[in-house]
């Protein structure tokens, strides 16, 4: 095959909208006829004149000179319109199919202007959905360890006997040479943490420790009050500090011992206290019963003593409603 420029001339063949493609034979009588009739502009115009496009295996019969030249009523002039307006769409298809081509693509300017709103939302949902992860995070936890420690009691009880029969010293106050008990300036007893600290731990491997699962636990492990404390260890990295007392204070942290720990917030507070059925329960949220139980009354408790907050906690269903007072 032979491809002549369109800007040369146009003849049958294969019309595009840049070449022209003949056979070689017809391409070389082409040229022989244009050398003895024809030169420059008229062989264009002669040329086009016989061109049928988009039919590649036509061959050219028509040009001057062939026996078959200029048939039927059809003009030269109407001809050579009809192939320029088959030029032109070939043209304006191409043409068009690259736009659409071109529209298709995203520009440098639309993916940062889209980058730029994904991180405009981002920071806008983000903490919300951090704070929310927090809750339940939490709750979860606390419901956990109020389960643990229930059933631990009760595989307890079935061994050891009722828990208000349990083997408890009172010997944890401070008393002077006479044997008199030490107060504050207020009136308040002291606790004696030497003494707590040998009364807790003998407790806690007796009637808890062989019925749930830890890590490990510390007899006496110092805090930044200055005070030391039995500790109980769990594997998903939360910390029960135990105290022996009247009852026994539990205060578990959620996320561990951090010197960032807030009541309310990632410390909670639970009590063990058979002994005084009157005034606590059994085991659960500190709470004294003495207090009001609506919600609007453990709210407003919550909100005054971050101890009451485990029980609002449990009276929601261990979830952290809208109007909870603190900030996770």
């Amino acid at each position: 095959m032979k491809t002549i420029d369109m800007t040369a001339f146009a003849g049958g063949g294969q019309l595009s909208c840049s070449t022209l493609t003949l056979k070689s034979d017809e391409a070389r009588e082409l040229t022989g006829y244009e050398s003895e009739h024809y030169s420059g502009k008229n062989l264009v115009e002669s040329l086009s004149t016989v061109a049928e496009p988009h039919h590649p295996d036509t061959k050219m019969q028509n040009y001057p000179g062939h026996p078959e030249f200029i048939s039927g009523s059809q003009t030269t002039n109407e001809k050579e319109t009809e192939i320029l307006n088959s030029n032109n769409l070939c043209c304006m298809k191409q043409s068009t199919f690259q736009n659409d081509n071109a529209k298709a693509a995203f520009t440098l300017a639309e993916v940062l202007i889209t980058l730029g709103i994904i991180g405009i939302v981002a920071a806008m949902t983000m903490p919300a959905l951090i704070a929310n992860y927090k809750k339940k995070e939490t709750a979860t936890r606390l419901k956990k360890f109020n389960t643990v420690m229930t059933q631990a009691i009760m595989l307890s009880e079935v061994e050891n006997g009722d828990s208000k029969y349990w083997e408890k010293s009172n010997d944890y106050l401070l008393k002077d040479e006479n044997g008199d008990l030490i107060r504050d300036e207020n009136g308040n007893e002291q606790y004696d943490d030497n003494k707590g600290i040998e009364f807790t731990y003998p407790f806690i491997m007796r009637y808890f420790a062989p019925y749930i699962k830890y890590s490990k636990i510390e007899k006496a492990l110092p805090y930044s009050n200055g005070r030391k404390y039995t500790t109980i260890f769990f594997a998903d990295g939360s910390v029960v500090r135990i105290k022996l007392g009247m009852c026994v204070d539990w205060t578990y942290f959620v996320n561990g011992i951090k010197a960032s720990n807030s009541g309310g917030r990632d410390t909670f507070y639970f009590l063990f206290c058979p002994w005084h059925p009157q005034s606590y329960a059994k085991w659960g949220p500190y709470y004294n019963l003495a207090w009001k139980k609506g919600r609007d009354d453990i709210i407003s408790k919550c909100k005054s003593d971050a101890l009451a907050c485990s029980k609002l906690l449990e009276f929601d269903g261990w979830e952290f409603k809208d109007d909870y007072p603190y900030k996770l």
